[in-house]
């Protein structure tokens, strides 16, 4: 029974395969992520279908699945007024960062000169024979540590957080068509786009997509992508419902809408 318990739970191996991109990363309605196979037809051609393990559950042609998908993704696409809004908001915020890590930076050098001048005064109590070595060592430590992390606090304050922008203005207008964004990816940056917007919680039943999770910003035509029997967003509530741009603060950071645009083509990370 103990050896039971501390064995690791295994994990799934997905093999990569371009004509099904969503092997592993989509699951079935039984909560067993979907697998991927050609099927010869009588033709001769072969159809790619994603199936689940057990037999009376999800058998889709991939075609279909794809079809759908991309049409969900049309949907997801932001209109302009949308993006124009999030290029004012988020140019708003980093100004006013800008604003206040420059005014941190004049407190945090003052705080290093105060330092600088402490550890001054210690080197020439000890060169005087005031202090004993213990105590030179003691006091030392203590201001090189406070000199070295206000050093680096400064240095980061001192960041220009206006290249994080215009990477984020260079791109921003590939929400405007999210099929594009996908269409033009590889399968991993693919599979990257659905664990990220629906939280690696996409599954298939019915005919269907469904997801209890999904970004905010990308959810809007949640209810036309149901009436086309595209997709139904059960909203999970408290997860990745939460709009960037909503709320009194606004955009916190340029982190919250980085991400967003890390999808083909577009290999951006936070900085």
């Amino acid at each position: 029974m103990v050896q039971e318990k501390m064995k690791r739970p295994e994990k799934t191996r997905t093999v990569i395969d371009d004509e099904i991109p969503l092997r592993g990363v989509l699951k079935c309605h039984c909560g067993n992520p979907l697998s991927g196979a050609p099927s010869r037809g009588k033709s001769g051609k072969y159809f790619y279908y994603y199936k689940c393990r057990h037999s009376k559950h999800n058998n889709i042609s991939a075609i279909k699945a794809h079809n759908q998908f991309l049409e969900a993704c049309e949907l997801m696409s932001l209109p302009s007024t949308r993006v124009r809004k999030i290029r004012t908001v988020t140019k708003s915020s980093l100004d006013l960062e800008m604003e206040s890590n420059r005014k941190k930076v004049i407190e945090k050098r003052t705080q290093l000169q105060e330092v600088e001048e402490k550890l001054f005064s210690v080197e020439e109590k000890w060169i005087k024979n005031e202090i004993n070595k213990d105590t030179y060592d003691r006091w030392y430590s203590i201001y090189n540590n406070e000199i070295l992390n206000l050093k680096g606090a400064i240095e980061r304050l001192s960041n220009d957080q206006s290249k994080a922008f215009s990477i984020l203005e260079d791109n921003l207008n590939l929400l405007t068509d999210m099929r594009h964004v996908y269409m033009v990816s590889d399968t991993l940056q693919k599979r990257e786009f659905v664990n990220r917007v629906f939280d690696s919680n996409l599954y298939y039943e019915n005919g269907i997509y469904r997801t209890p999770t999904m970004l905010g910003l990308l959810s809007h035509n949640h209810l036309k992508m149901k009436e086309k029997g595209l997709l139904i967003y059960e909203k999970k509530e408290d997860l990745l419902d939460e709009d960037p741009l909503s709320g009194e603060g606004g955009i916190r950071t340029l982190d919250t809408v980085i991400p967003y645009t890390h999808f083909p083509g577009v290999l951006i990370r936070p900085l």
